[in-house]
């Protein structure tokens, strides 16, 4: 009401429009039932369907044009964007290695963090048996199916398993022949959202270095306090260890030669502290007498300070390169004079402007 008061004085203002139009908008949506909601949904996923199938992008249009029938298994994208899942699709060529990395050289080229340069390769045998292995098998190398990490050998695959290959990409397995939809099993893998499917990675510590340290300390921990205390901080690590790891991952990209690493330590007594922050995150850096500490976090700060490290990361993987800023480095909390030294840059800048 103060809006519609507001631009009725003196002639209507341009930004108190916008302003009127975006609450009412707002209210509008927020009025709306859930089946409202629902089929406002499919209609834009059924517009999005047409503009895929009159570009060609249609999984039948691909496997007519590639000479492929609706038996070939293929792989779909699962999205934390559940009208985007299954919306980019792979189809296996039968008898045909197909290829993931970050080299051209690939059948699909995939870029991101822990996307190696010849990451994994499938092979769609019969259109019934698909096997995976991982090509480059060192320790940077991720690709894990249903939680579990896959070796130089071929693991065999079945329809609606997950694979999550680096951090950049999580596919679903689908072999139309070997697809039953009666098979309560394959109902339940079929209705894993993106959140399910990357907690099965999460959840296992051979897929977390900073996890599977973390994991020495549960025994004794349970004896002390008992295992409702210690199940509450497994809950805890298996949703901060995997932004650690990523953390690391990131550092040794975009920063090689400062030799730092990010770690976790309980920092609060467990006996006492119910309510507390269960973890510290530690920014540590190796010199030539040990460890230094650089930073504390809590984990709070610590996500806020991952957010940051990703658009670092996207930075350098843009242009191969990356200098820490004098302030406001991601890995490190600003020093004083540094915080002075650019509070009175910017005052001079603003002086400047006048």
């Amino acid at each position: 009401a103060l809006l519609k008061a507001q631009a009725g004085e003196g002639g209507p203002h341009p930004e108190q429009n916008e302003q009127l139009e975006a609450h009412t908008h707002l209210l509008e949506r927020m009025a709306m039932s859930r089946e409202a909601h629902r089929t406002e949904a499919e209609h834009f996923a059924r517009l999005r369907q047409e503009v895929l199938d009159n570009a060609g992008f249609s999984l039948e249009s691909m496997e007519d044009a590639m000479g492929m029938g609706a038996d070939s298994p293929y792989l779909a994208n699962i999205s934390n964007d559940p009208m985007l899942s299954g919306q980019l699709v792979y189809i296996m060529q039968k008898g045909m290695p197909f290829t993931f990395g970050s080299s051209d050289e690939n059948s699909v080229v995939l870029k991101g963090l822990g996307m190696q340069a010849h990451l994994c390769s499938f092979l769609n045998e019969d259109d019934r048996k698909v096997t995976v292995q991982s090509i480059d098998t060192g320790e940077k190398a991720r690709v894990v199916v249903n939680g579990s990490p896959v070796g130089g050998s071929p693991v065999r695959v079945q329809t609606m398993d997950r694979v999550a290959m680096g951090r950049a990409a999580l596919l679903r397995v689908m072999i139309p022949l070997e697809i039953d939809h009666e098979d309560p099993a394959v109902a339940a893998a079929a209705s894993m959202d993106f959140e399910a499917c990357m907690a099965e990675v999460v959840h296992n510590s051979e897929n977390s270095e900073s996890l599977a340290l973390m994991e020495f300390y549960f025994e004794e921990l349970e004896a002390k306090v008992g295992k409702r205390a210690v199940g509450e901080l497994i809950h805890q690590l298996h949703d901060i260890c995997p932004l650690v790891d990523e953390a690391n991952e990131i550092a040794k990209h975009v920063r090689p030669n400062d030799r730092l690493k990010i770690d976790i330590d309980l920092l609060w007594d467990l006996h006492r502290n119910k309510h507390g922050d269960h973890i510290i995150v530690r920014v540590l850096k190796e010199v030539s007498a040990g460890t230094v500490v650089l930073a504390f976090w809590t984990s709070t700060k610590f996500r806020e300070r991952v957010e940051l490290m990703r658009n670092v990361f996207e930075e350098w993987h843009k242009t191969n390169d990356w200098a820490p800023p004098r302030c406001g480095d991601p890995w490190l909390d600003p020093r004083f004079p540094e915080v002075h030294e650019r509070v009175f840059s910017a005052q001079q800048e603003a002086q400047g402007k006048r």
